[in-house]
């Protein structure tokens, strides 16, 4: 009767604390959705929309990246550099520093898109939300249904005499650890969540930069591939729901994983049944295992590599029949690293499939990943309509100045295209300190770059003439090809 009684109290506490939670939980989210697509909506039926992303064509950023991005010989981010370990940030930390500043190279010239930032606001607010709900569902479960498992868990080695004091406060210690578990669990887990999300913004700007130089390993199909706009579009339904429900499943999986540990330390017969398993079943086969793979490598690179290789091998022969023996030694380290690879992907792709940009299935299956290349239609369409490559080609054939003199676009245009380039400069006293260094808006070359223009303005006029389209060289291949045919 007493626990009865416990849980119909609890009951009518819990009903009144989660109105409470319902207001705590969704009115933020509602109220940041709303504002979200009233901004949406103000920029599309404005008749103006937000040069911030183009107005970068007024400003020698863009003018500074091209000139990084040609001149540069060694592209050492297109391979990827690897961190520095922990012991080595230690002993060394100018390595640590030079890896933040080779970092932050790579990406200086890149600016995160206002759709990533509106996406990790959201998705914040919503797993706060989650948070707040877990929190009180959890807590009211622990405190009303575990009661009678826990006791009856405790008191399972005295069937004779009951339950008794010890056993009553073994499962008062139990029930507040489970407690102290479920807020553990939502704190790390949510914000755990959190942090990890908000990496989407460098991965962002790296990819964009393998993007630039023409890197297309991303896509299934590299650059012929299917992503459109409408793969854009989705982007940010996908990195919510897939953030919210990754989130929800994380929380649960630590709170159960702490669960099982307090009953491990405080409950002796769960204690007792978990440490017989594993010693008899598992643990000692991968203890004995893990050590002859640890002797066999040993034995291995004193005896037949080369000191300071990797390898070479100095008794090959020896090297063989030492292989075979080696061969059926690892047998069993491979069933149980395929354990280990089970218990790392069960407990790690929850949390890497809060992420879109992430690909979570088989490389050859990732166009079937929908928030994966939902991220994809987000990237592509940054590189097609803010690549400064493009952007300075164009304000140069255009004859955008540095204060974005617009160029009517009149019967004589064409010859203004190909004017000399010293008219760019009209007035050498506002001209902007850092387009000094930069040799783009200067007058010393100007024969230079007056037949780079006219070159540029030749190639544009040939290959969007569609007369000599039929006289170009596979367009003769293919009449001849027919004709054989």
């Amino acid at each position: 009767m007493q626990y009865l009684s416990l849980i119909v109290e609890t009951y009518f506490v819990r009903k009144g604390f989660t109105k409470i939670t319902e207001i705590l939980s969704f009115v933020p989210v509602v109220a940041f959705t709303l504002i979200l697509i009233l901004y949406f909506l103000a920029c599309m039926f404005s008749a103006k929309a937000s040069r911030s992303q183009e107005s970068v064509l007024a400003y020698s950023s863009d003018f500074q990246y091209v000139k990084n991005m040609l001149t540069t010989k060694k592209m050492e981010f297109q391979t990827g550099r690897a961190p520095p370990g922990f012991f080595t940030t230690i002993l060394h930390p100018s390595k640590y520093f030079s890896y933040r500043k080779y970092k932050h190279d790579i990406v200086r010239y890149i600016e995160t898109p206002d759709m990533i930032h509106f996406t990790l606001a959201t998705i914040t607010l919503i797993i706060v939300q989650v948070m707040i709900y877990l929190v009180v569902e959890l807590y009211y479960i622990v405190q009303s249904s575990a009661a009678c498992i826990v006791t009856e868990f405790v008191a399972i080695g005295n069937q004779k005499d009951g339950v008794l004091a010890e056993d009553m406060k073994t499962a008062s210690n139990v029930l507040i650890a489970m407690k102290a578990s479920t807020f553990l669990a939502v704190i790390l887990g949510g914000f755990g969540v959190i942090l990890f999300s908000t990496g989407i913004k460098y991965r962002f700007q790296r990819d964009l930069v393998q993007l630039r130089l023409g890197n297309y390993a991303l896509f299934h199909h590299r650059k012929s591939n299917g992503t459109n706009m409408n793969d854009y579009l989705k982007f940010y339904g996908a990195a919510l729901g897939n953030a919210f429900f990754a989130s929800l499943v994380v929380i649960i999986q630590l709170f159960l994983v702490l669960i099982l540990i307090s009953a491990v330390v405080l409950i002796v017969p769960v204690r007792n049944f978990v440490l017989r398993w594993l010693l008899l079943s598992f643990f000692l086969p991968l203890v004995i295992s893990w050590v002859t793979s640890k002797v066999v490598a040993l034995i291995t690179t004193v005896f037949f590599i080369i000191p300071g290789t990797k390898f070479w091998l100095k008794r090959r022969n020896g090297f063989m029949h030492w292989s075979f023996l080696a061969t059926f030694v690892h047998i069993p380290s491979g069933v149980t690293g395929w354990v280990g690879r089970m218990i790392k992907a069960f407990f790690t792709i929850f949390l890497f499939s809060s992420r879109v940009d992430r690909n979570v299935l088989h490389v050859n299956l990732r166009s079937s990943d929908s928030g994966y290349t939902a991220y994809l239609g987000l990237l592509l369409s940054e590189h097609y309509y803010y690549n400064p490559i493009n952007m300075v080609f164009l304000c140069l054939m255009l004859g955008k100045t540095h204060h974005e003199a617009p160029l009517k676009m009149e019967a004589s245009s064409w010859r203004k295209l190909i004017r000399p380039p010293s008219i760019f400069v009209d007035d050498k006293a506002d001209i902007n300190e850092e387009m000094k260094p930069i040799t783009i808006m200067t007058v010393s070359h100007e024969g230079r770059r007056l037949i780079a223009r006219n070159r540029w303005h030749l190639a544009y006029t040939l290959i969007n003439n569609p007369k000599l389209r039929d006289l170009r060289r596979h367009g003769e291949a293919r009449s001849s090809k027919s004709e054989s045919d």
